[in-house]
């Protein structure tokens, strides 16, 4: 996704600065999302690659990735979001990127959103910002009534544990510093859950974080992850003992790699 910028926007001064940004997207099979996703990304930030984390789809996923310009890593099988987003912050880090831009591959993580996103990193005051879908309050319906309660559960408990205020502490819309990338790599990134337990892991390693507004859109197509009445439930509860497990571990390491 290599290209000459036309753009005055945070690719731009991403590019003029030698910084390379990578932009990864977890993928299972989203052959009818993922090709106008690509396309739009080319249009708002074509200085930035692309990697494709291909969890196992069983549809077309891997030719739309190639032939929209991705690169693509695929998994053997279908291992979850978790392993799939530590298999591209560990292809980032290991290949030296300075930025990395977490976002969907379904079309809901808008690429307007991503100059707004990589600014506080780019400015240095933060090293990993979550777009925050409850940014104002013509946002504030988006998911169902059940997944905006668990969003308020964890919210709060984040709060009180960190003395932070994340409206949106699922966020799967994040920019990460290349500081955070090798954080996450040499501190054993969860590959269950990671979304309230990882903000905790970096509060107590002394890594700043924090959120801007971002465009959610509603997904068109598949099903998300968190849908129905079960899933919500039974996340709020694993991801409750997965904040346990990080309070319960020693302090992560603080240094940063040079």
């Amino acid at each position: 996704m290599n290209g000459r910028n036309e753009h005055d926007g945070t690719a731009g001064r991403t590019a003029a600065r030698g910084l390379r940004a990578l932009l990864i997207m977890p993928a299972l099979n989203e052959e009818k999302t993922l090709g106008a996703v690509l396309a739009r990304l080319k249009e708002t930030c074509p200085d930035f690659d692309c990697l494709v984390v291909n969890d196992g789809s069983t549809d077309r996923t891997i030719e739309v990735a190639r032939a929209g310009g991705a690169r693509v890593v695929s998994l053997p099988f279908n291992s979850g979001y978790g392993c799939a987003v530590k298999t591209g912050l560990v292809y980032a880090e290991r290949n030296g990127y300075d930025l990395a831009i977490l976002l969907d591959a379904d079309g809901q993580h808008d690429p307007s959103s991503i100059a707004d996103l990589t600014r506080p990193v780019l400015e240095g005051t933060a090293d990993v910002v979550l777009g925050n879908r409850y940014g104002d309050a013509a946002r504030r319906t988006q998911g169902s009534w059940l997944q905006r309660a668990g969003h308020g559960y964890l919210s709060t408990l984040l709060r009180i544990l960190t003395g932070q205020r994340i409206h949106d502490p699922m966020s799967g819309f994040q920019a990460i510093s290349r500081r955070a990338l090798w954080f996450y790599v040499s501190n054993n990134f969860p590959e269950d859950y990671p979304d309230t337990n990882v903000l905790l892991m970096l509060h107590r390693a002394g890594i700043r974080f924090t959120e801007v507004p971002a465009v959610f859109h509603t997904r068109t197509t598949g099903q998300s992850m968190h849908g129905g009445l079960l899933k919500p439930l039974l996340y709020w509860i694993r991801a409750t003992l997965a904040i346990l497990m990080v309070l319960l571990r020693p302090k992560p390491r603080k240094e940063s790699k040079p």
